[in-house]
């Protein structure tokens, strides 16, 4: 119940994804059958599941509900059996009959607080591993989602680097023919080819890189599928990502705020348990056993009931280190606690402000992209009536690969950005 529910903001990412602004294709539902590609919202979901760090999160969220369990029993009865067997003289030590077999009972009636802090300080606990599970699904979530918008963008960056190896293949070729007829000099054939091999040395750099996020896809969401055409997963993102004012709700359901929270509680409530065990701890007990004095005598049952008062009267300041100890784990998780919040605050407010200045400055760069193809076709143009230069055309081509590279690097570092955002909200959301 409870994974399901952690699971489920990351989850509304893929149903917000399909039902998105992407309309140029339709994205079926995953199957060996229908399924050619993976969806941004499909590797999300795949990633905040399969997660070994959500596994590991979830494993602690049993450990501290195990804890719980046991804390409760204090307060519960407690019934144990024992046997006691012994020969020789008797009373030489104590009065208790040497041979007997039975059950013994006992229930506290009042400790002072012991167990009620004891569960205090347990359900703190398993509040903040499940703080941490949701933190854990949210980090593989947004883990799987870098290395999707890492396979877009070097996909995009192998595009252009083509374009650049071709084009420059291209001029190679024509200035080879025109450099016996005074067309062409060696020195713009040996450029040529510089740009040519440096192109040819991108490509192979990116055909790993792309080769190296599809293995993590892979890995991360045990599919073989690749990314989708997501040419507006930023748009996505940015409907799904929180704006400025929702950043106070954020930062105070923020999974990792939680958790430090909770386990400043829980070493609070051990720290005051500490201090009440310098108290009696009173109980009631019980025994019920069959007696056997002496070979001779054939045993009988016997019954007792009574009240167990148990107070620590000296512990080589052993009981005093425990409570120093707990009280500076409390102090330590507090002062954790005022650092999560104050850098979860600077990360939300620049986060969300630099979204709006990668978005501005992303409507540039498309400017200046369009501004450079115009002027590349119109130095083409000039190049063929013999107004341009071989350098000078070779010049406009390479600032219009400038001009675009930048352009795809500012539109990924805010998808990026959007998605950091979008891992901080859903990890809010399913705790």
């Amino acid at each position: 119940m409870i994974r399901r529910g952690l699971l489920g903001a990351v989850a509304l990412l893929a149903l917000a994804v399909r039902a998105g602004p992407i309309n140029a294709q339709h994205v079926a539902p995953m199957s060996s059958e229908t399924f050619v590609c993976l969806s941004l919202g499909d590797a999300l979901t795949l990633g905040a599941q399969l997660g070994p760090e959500v596994a590991t999160a979830q494993a602690r969220l049993a450990g501290a509900e195990a804890s719980l369990t046991e804390a409760r029993s204090l307060f519960r009865p407690q019934v144990s059996g024992f046997v006691r067997s012994a020969v020789g003289d008797t009373g030489l030590i104590d009065s208790r009959v040497e041979n007997q077999v039975g059950v013994r009972a006992s229930q506290r009636i009042f400790d002072f607080g012991d167990a009620r802090y004891a569960r205090e300080s347990a359900r703190a606990n398993v509040a903040a591993r499940a703080a941490n599970v949701a933190e854990a699904t949210a980090a593989a979530s947004e883990a799987i989602g870098l290395s999707y918008l890492g396979w877009l963008e070097t996909q995009d960056r192998l595009t252009a680097t083509r374009d650049r190896e071709q084009f420059f293949a291209q001029q190679l070729k024509a200035t080879g023919n025109l450099l016996d007829t005074g067309g062409a000099t060696i020195a713009d054939v040996a450029r040529i080819e510089s740009e040519m091999l440096d192109a040819q040395a991108a490509r192979i750099e990116l055909e790993f890189l792309l080769e190296r996020f599809a293995t993590l896809l892979e890995i991360g969401t045990k599919r073989a599928n690749l990314p989708c055409d997501a040419a507006k997963a930023s748009t996505v993102l940015a409907a799904l990502a929180p704006d400025l004012a929702q950043a106070p709700a954020l930062i105070s359901t923020s999974p990792a705020i939680v958790a430090l929270q909770r386990s400043a509680d829980s070493f609070t409530a051990s720290a005051t348990r500490a201090e009440r065990g310098r108290y009696p701890i009173i109980s009631l007990t019980g025994i019920s056993s069959f007696a056997v004095e002496s070979l001779s005598n054939p045993g009988s049952f016997r019954n007792r009931i009574g009240v167990d008062v148990s107070v620590p009267l000296y512990s080589g300041q052993g009981q005093t280190a425990r409570i120093a100890l707990a009280r500076a784990r409390a102090r330590e998780a507090e002062g954790q606690l005022a650092q999560a919040r104050r850098k979860l605050e600077e990360e939300l407010s620049i986060g969300v402000r630099r979204v709006t200045a990668l978005g501005r400055l992303l409507e540039r760069r498309r400017e200046a992209v369009r501004n450079r193809r115009a002027e590349l076709a119109a130095a083409e143009a000039q190049f063929g009536r013999g107004l341009r230069t071989l350098p000078e055309l070779i010049e406009v081509r390479v600032t219009m690969e400038e001009a675009e590279l930048a352009r795809i690097t500012t539109a990924y570092d805010l998808a990026r950005q959007q998605l950091r955002l979008y891992a901080i909200a859903g990890a809010a959301a399913a705790n």
